[in-house]
């Protein structure tokens, strides 16, 4: 049997799946520059297959100088990049399985802000009970690093910008302190 597992399988799969359009032409050349984006940190002794790319996706990023991207573009990137390999996984491993997939068809959501409309894409899969999205709650994750638990925290800092930072479970005033002092010496080199 044929491993169905490697990086170009996937790369076909969204080729096919933009052409026949289970993804618009911008959306599947999104997730396509994202996975080549990966590939590109692989060195030649590395395996060349999606699980291999999911579990090590920071590392391939960070890994590459002329990469520079903001956190913010690097979450779009691992977003399409596992939204890529679910897909593959549910629809690509089987030849006939492509032609019977419906996607949810991406929304506009309208939502108000202080008396002013403003309008807000999601994809229906990605809201949370009661519409609203993880970033506008200021959930937290729990992640471990190194045996530290660390709680995972995004907040919309201001329209358009998310802002996520790791912070230890064990949080202690002196850390806060701590950070404070940093964003503050943050700001004075750009004054």
């Amino acid at each position: 049997m044929e491993d169905r597992n490697k990086n170009g399988d996937l790369i076909e799969f969204i080729q096919k799946a933009t052409k026949l359009g289970k993804y618009n032409s911008n959306t599947g050349g999104g997730i396509l520059n994202a996975v080549k984006a990966a590939e590109k940190g692989l060195s030649n002794d590395e395996p060349k297959d999606m699980d291999y790319l999911l579990s090590h996706m920071e590392e391939l990023f960070y890994r590459q100088k002329d990469i520079n991207l903001s956190p913010q573009s690097l979450a779009v990137y691992f977003a399409r990049i596992k939204k890529a390999v679910s897909d593959y996984k549910k629809y690509g491993s089987d030849a006939k399985a492509i032609y019977s997939w419906s996607p949810k068809p991406r929304t506009k959501k309208v939502t108000s802000t202080n008396s002013s409309q403003k309008s807000e894409d999601t994809f229906d899969n990605e809201e949370k009970p009661g519409g609203q999205n993880s970033a506008n709650n200021n959930e937290s994750v729990i992640k471990e690093v190194g045996g530290i638990k660390l709680n995972v925290v995004t907040w919309r800092l201001r329209p358009g910008l998310l802002v996520k930072i790791e912070l230890p479970e064990d949080l202690t005033k002196p850390d806060v302190e701590r950070m404070k002092k940093l964003l503050d010496l943050e700001i004075e080199s750009f004054e």
